[in-house]
C-alpha cells in the first residue's frame, strides 16, 4: 500500500496543478484531504484485536538497554547500522541523475514514479521468494544490487562537476575532433572531444593550451615547471601516438597558446614587464634557439594547418580559417581563437596575422 501511494502521488500532483491553474496550495490541500480520508477509514473500519492475556507492563529505558547484552541483538543492531550507512536516499540519486542526464524540471518527478514502480512490481514475488528461501538471502541480495548501482551512477557516466572549465580549443582537419584544456578540482587535463557525439575524454594531466600540428601528430602545450604552475610554464610538445613529451629550447615561461608556423616551428608571444608583447618562434623538436619574429604582436594565427577556433563573421558569412578555405555547406565556423591564459579577459590590442 505504501509503494502504491508513492507511485500515484507524483502522477496525481501534476494533474491537480493542471486543473488548479498551477496553484501549489491546491496540491497541499488535496494531499491533506487524502490523508484525512485514510485516517477516517482506519478509525471507522479497522478494529484492534485484543488478547485475553493481561497487558504487559511497558519496559523502562534501562530494561531496554539490557537487550544489548544479548549477542544476537548486538549483531542485528550492528548490521542495521552498517546497512544504513551504505544506503543513500532516493532523492540524492535522483538529483545525480537529473544533473548527469540533464532531466528537465517537468520530468524530474517521473524519477520518483519509476522508483516507486520498481518497489511496487516486485514486492509480491520477492516476498514469496523470501518466504521460501528465507529473508536473510533476499535482504543481502538487495543490498548487493544497491551497492552495484552506486558506482554506475557516479563513474558510469561522463564526468560532470560544477567547476569544470574548458579553454584552448584546437580542431583537427575533420572539423569534428578537437583537443582542449579542461580544468577541474585543481587539475588541468588535455581532453579529446568529439563535436558530433558531444563527448570529451581525458588524455593527459598537466597540459594547458594545446595546439595541434598541421600533420595532426603532435600537440604543443604549456607544461607547468616541475608540476608547479606558479613557477612558470614550459613550452613543450606531445607526440600523440607515443605520449612522449619534448621540451622546446624556450626556457622562459610562456603564457600563450602556441601556433604552428609549419610542421617543425612554433610561434608564441612573450610579454614584457610593461605589458607589451613580442612574437617569437622556436623549433618544435627541442633543438635550436628562440628567434624573435615581430615586435608588439601576439596570438598568431598562420594560414595553414589545423584551426585553433577561427573567427566567425558577424554577418554569418564564412571567413578564412587557418587552412585558408571558407567553410563549405554544413561546415560552420567555430568561435574566436581564445587567449589561452586560463582566465577570461576582455578587450586588448588588435591581433596581427602571420603568413
Amino acid at each position: 500500500m505504501d509503494s502504491f501511494g508513492a507511485f500515484l502521488g507524483p502522477l496525481v500532483a501534476p494533474a491537480v496543478l493542471a486543473v488548479a491553474g498551477q496553484a501549489f496550495d491546491a496540491v497541499l490541500v488535496t494531499s491533506f484531504c487524502i490523508a484525512a480520508l485514510g485516517v477516517l477509514v482506519l478509525v471507522l473500519f479497522v478494529r484492534d484485536r485484543h488478547d485475553e492475556r493481561p497487558p504487559a507492563r511497558p519496559a523502562s529505558p534501562r530494561e531496554a538497554l539490557t537487550l544489548l547484552r544479548v549477542a544476537p541483538v548486538r549483531r542485528l543492531l550492528l548490521a542495521a547500522c552498517l546497512l544504513g550507512f551504505a544506503v543513500i536516499g532516493d532523492g540524492f540519486v535522483h538529483l545525480l541523475l537529473q544533473r548527469q542526464e540533464e532531466v528537465s524540471l517537468g520530468s524530474f518527478p517521473l524519477l520518483a514514479v519509476g522508483t516507486s514502480l520498481t518497489y511496487l512490481l516486485p514486492a509480491v514475488p520477492v516476498g514469496a521468494l523470501a518466504d521460501r528461501i528465507g529473508r536473510v538471502p533476499v535482504v543481502l541480495s538487495g543490498y548487493t544490487a544497491l551497492l552495484l548501482v552506486y558506482p554506475v551512477v557516479k563513474d558510469g557516466k561522463p564526468y560532470r562537476s560544477a567547476d569544470v572549465n574548458y579553454w584552448g580549443v584546437t580542431f583537427t582537419e575533420d572539423d569534428n575532433t578537437f583537443y582542449a584544456t579542461m580544468h577541474t578540482k585543481g587539475h588541468r587535463y588535455l581532453v579529446r572531444g568529439d563535436f558530433a557525439a558531444r563527448t570529451v575524454r581525458t588524455v593527459r594531466d598537466r597540459v594547458e593550451c594545446p595546439s595541434l600540428s598541421p600533420d595532426g601528430t603532435r600537440i604543443a602545450f604549456k607544461a607547468p615547471i616541475d608540476g608547479d604552475s606558479t613557477r612558470g610554464r614550459r613550452l613543450s610538445v606531445l607526440d600523440v601516438a607515443t605520449g612522449r613529451v619534448t621540451a622546446t629550447a624556450e626556457t622562459r615561461s610562456v603564457d600563450d597558446q602556441a601556433a604552428w608556423l609549419d610542421d617543425a616551428t612554433l610561434a608564441y608571444a612573450q610579454q614584457h614587464d610593461d605589458g607589451t608583447k613580442d612574437l617569437w618562434s622556436v623549433p618544435a623538436d627541442g633543438s635550436g634557439t628562440p628567434r624573435q619574429l615581430l615586435r608588439n604582436a601576439h596570438s598568431p594565427a598562420p594560414l595553414g594547418g589545423p584551426r585553433v577556433a577561427p573567427p566567425v563573421s558577424r554577418a554569418g558569412r564564412g571567413v578564412p580559417s587557418r587552412s585558408g578555405a571558407r567553410p563549405g555547406p554544413g561546415r560552420s565556423p567555430r568561435s574566436r581563437r581564445p587567449r589561452c591564459t586560463g582566465t577570461p579577459r576582455r578587450g586588448g590590442p588588435r591581433r596581427r596575422r602571420v603568413r
